[in-house]
Order: structure tokens, then sequence, then C-alpha cells
């Protein structure tokens, strides 16, 4: 997914949707603090860009009325009417998250899901869970699943099953240190968030070691759901030539 993809989805997570749901017909939103909130670094214009296109206007079915502060700087706000009458013969208000849903923009594959363990590597301050790891190999599976467009989420040892824009502070906990009884009931807690959160995935493909994995496949296989692990078997650098290799062939 392109940034510019990225940030109108955060815009309709954090900010539309609600809005939306609260009943309120507008919504204001100040660039520095998409910025700041998605964890970017010096990809202000890039912002500003994404909420002042009509792509975004003409995806959600919203409508830009008023913009303020610079044209392209942390102070620049954007209120767009989320219903009335420009818009009454457009998709508004919870049809347009449904519709965005339904499209296939958001998700173009609903049913195949990815799961990325984590790793140890991590921003010092808070961050979207997509940008919170540093590592080569994070950064390498992220790029692959973002250039397929197909949802996916994060195998957080701390957090569990963490959505890409969730918020996390950085932590240190590992599932390669604990106990099997305690990768166990992170396990359970795991499976639980599954079918809170993809319960119609048909299949899944693992990017995680084996501890990540462990108590998970056979809940999914006992579920009718199909599950690869494409890099099963390979050592690191191995798997770091396969994700650049799919990035190729992609």
């Amino acid at each position: 997914m392109q940034l510019a993809d990225r940030i109108r989805q955060f815009v309709l997570r954090r900010y539309f949707e609600p809005a939306i749901r609260a009943g309120i017909s507008e919504a204001n939103v100040r660039a520095g603090d998409v910025h700041r909130e998605m964890g970017l670094v010096n990809r202000m214009p890039a912002v500003c860009g994404a909420l002042d296109t009509k792509v975004l206007q003409d995806r959600f079915g919203v409508e830009l009325v008023r913009r303020g502060g610079p044209r392209q700087g942390a102070n620049a706000t954007f209120c767009y009417r989320l219903a009335g009458e420009k818009t009454k013969n457009r998709v508004v208000g919870p049809q347009a998250i449904e519709t965005v849903r339904n499209s296939g923009i958001d998700t173009p594959n609903t049913n195949t899901v990815y799961l990325v363990s984590c790793v140890s590597k991590k921003r010092a301050n808070r961050a979207p869970a997509r940008d919170l790891y540093l590592s080569d190999w994070f950064s390498k599976a992220r790029n692959l699943i973002e250039a397929k467009g197909v949802p996916w989420f994060i195998l957080s040892a701390e957090h569990g099953l963490v959505a890409p824009d969730d918020l996390l502070e950085p932590y240190e906990k590992t599932l390669n240190t604990m106990l099997a009884s305690d990768r166990r009931r992170w396990a359970e807690k795991v499976i639980r968030q599954i079918s809170e959160k993809m319960p119609k995935a048909k299949s899944v493909t693992f990017l995680a070691g084996k501890r990540y994995r462990e108590f998970l496949e056979n809940y999914l296989r006992n579920q009718g759901v199909s599950v690869e692990i494409p890099m099963e078997g390979l050592r690191i650098g191995e798997q770091l030539a396969w994700l650049s290799a799919q990035m190729k062939d992609g």
C-alpha cells in the first residue's frame, strides 16, 4: 500500500469513523497530528497532499469544506463534511465505511491474511505497529505484504494480534525466551483475538518463527483455514533472500 493510501486509511479510522458513529456531521483533521500519530518522519508534504486531494473525498464520500493554515505544514487544517446537502447523492456516513471495506480498497482479498512476527529492534518512542519494528527482515516482510495489498496483522509478544496502524509503546518481551506454558497462554489470547479481528479468513500465511506459530497452526487448520508457511526451515539469511526475491518477482 502506498503512503498516500496509508494516510487516507488512517484518517478514515482515526477521524471519520468515530465522528460518524457519534452522529457528528463534520470532522476536523490537523496535518501535524496525523504525521505524529502515524509515527512518520519528514513526510509532512505527503500528509498534506493526501488530505487535500479529491481522491480522499471521492473514496470515502466526504466533502472538504474548509482548509486553514499553511499549504504544507503541521498547522494545515482540513474540515470535512461527512453528510450534508452537497453529499446527499453520494455514499456517505456508515455507508461510506461499508463501501470502502467491501470495495477491496482497504483489503483487496479479505479471505487471505498474513501474520508477521514482531522483532526485537524497535523505535524508542510510541509508533504505529507497522513502523515500530526496525529490522531489515521486518521491513522486507512489511513491504512485500503492502505491495500485495492484502490484510495483515503483527504477532506481538506483548500485545498478541495487533493491526498495522495500532499505536504501540516499545517493549522488550519476546516469545523466544518464554516458557512453553507462557507461550501457550499467549497463543490462547491470540486465538481469541483472531476470532474477533479476522473471523472470515479462509487462508493464513505466516511470516513468523516456529514459536510464534506453534499453538496457532493446528487451531487454524481445525477451523478449516488453509495455512501457508513459505519460509519454513529457512535460516535468517535465506529468509531475507526469499523476501527480496518475492519483491522482484512481484
